[in-house]
């Protein structure tokens, strides 16, 4: 007997692409538990002057605002509406953050537009104006860098990183005054504007999420645990909604002396039923895309990770609930999974496998 279907770990059968509702949930997820919002309620310090009206009713419209971004991401979570709920949650931040300069912050706007981008695209569409929205991110970055003169000569990093950071410190030492920081700064900009760039470019795609999962997760090492907000969150989670989906579904072949082990663990893991179960013929594990090819082996085992929304979901989870007064150390540990999550999702290279006729096929 199956498991129940629970809604939070479905990403198909929605009126959104599947990876992107996922990256919607996890983002939502984000917000949620930084309490981003509850941060936004005073004082009332808009950004436009027509917001000023709005002043004698600044805790009703905060509370009507935040009433609608909770209700917006339980409907999100549950696959009730999933584009109303993105478009409701993504106008909802907006407001919030027009409506208060003090509490304004890139990395919560960045999250607002990705909801509205999202909300943008149906359930056989893919995600092209998130794939802007992400190039477009990197590049102007990269840019915005160019235009200051502290980034040009290399100060900034000598103001920033000069007195704290130890690693900087020796690199700064072995180099005439100004000069580490100088390549450090140039080599930021060329990365970003080149990253953002190639991200637009679909057979690129792959090798743009892997070095972007890596520049971040790479900062925060190297910062000793800095998150700027949780733009390493929301940009990380981003990334989930480019991971292609099969809506046709797969089929799993796996040996025989796994078949009862697949068979009761699989259903309790796929609530999306994507994944058919077999027997392989030749004793290896096969996964079948239907209408792409195979993959057999270490690959097979990727992909099937990469179909389970439980996988991503417990993952940003437990990364939102680890106490972040433990030792770096232990942090980094847990931030080094997502590279290998990130790996698991974005390099399922396929090798040949013999085409045999698939088992008594049992669907989960």
């Amino acid at each position: 007997m199956n498991p129940p279907r629970i809604p939070l770990l479905q990403v198909t059968g929605a009126d959104m692409y599947p990876s992107t509702l996922l990256a919607a949930k996890l983002l939502w997820l984000v917000l949620f538990f930084h309490g981003a919002l509850f941060a936004m309620e005073v004082p009332f310090l808009p950004l436009f002057r027509p917001l000023d009206a709005l002043q004698p009713h600044v805790v009703a419209v905060s509370f009507a605002l935040q009433a609608v971004f909770f209700a917006g991401g339980v409907a999100l979570l549950f696959n009730v509406r999933p584009r109303i709920a993105c478009a409701a949650i993504g106008i909802a931040i907006l407001l919030l953050l027009l409506g208060n300069r003090t509490t304004y912050r890139n990395h919560i706007f960045i999250c607002a537009c990705a909801f509205l981008l999202g909300a943008a695209h149906d359930r056989d569409e893919r995600p092209w104006l998130l794939v802007w929205q992400v190039a477009m991110l990197y590049v102007f970055s990269g840019l915005n860098k160019l235009w200051e003169a502290d980034w040009r000569d290399g100060q900034f990093f000598d103001a920033w990183l000069g007195s704290w950071v130890g690693w900087y410190q020796w690199g700064a030492a072995r180099f005439t005054p100004g000069v580490f920081g100088a390549i450090l700064a140039w080599g930021t900009i060329a990365f970003e504007v080149c990253l953002g760039i190639t991200f637009l470019f679909q057979r690129a795609r792959p090798v743009a999420i892997w070095l972007a999962a890596g520049f971040h997760i790479g900062l925060f090492v190297l910062l000793s645990g800095a998150t700027f907000g949780f733009f390493l969150h929301s940009a990380m989670v981003l990334l989930v909604a480019f991971v292609p989906w099969d809506p046709a579904g797969v089929e799993l072949r796996v040996p025989a002396r796994w078949m009862r082990l697949v068979r009761a663990a699989l259903p309790w893991a796929d609530h999306d039923r994507h994944i058919d179960v077999g027997e392989s013929c030749d004793g290896r594990v096969t996964l079948r895309v239907n209408g792409v090819g195979e993959m057999t082996g270490l690959p097979a085992l990727r992909g099937v990770v990469n179909r389970l929304p439980v996988v991503w979901i417990g993952f940003v989870g437990a990364v939102l609930v680890v106490p972040w007064y433990l030792p770096v150390s232990i942090v980094n540990a847990v931030l080094a999974v997502a590279l290998v999550i990130c790996w698991i999702a974005y390099f399922p290279h396929r090798t040949p496998a013999p085409l045999c006729e698939m088992g008594a096929t049992v669907a989960t």
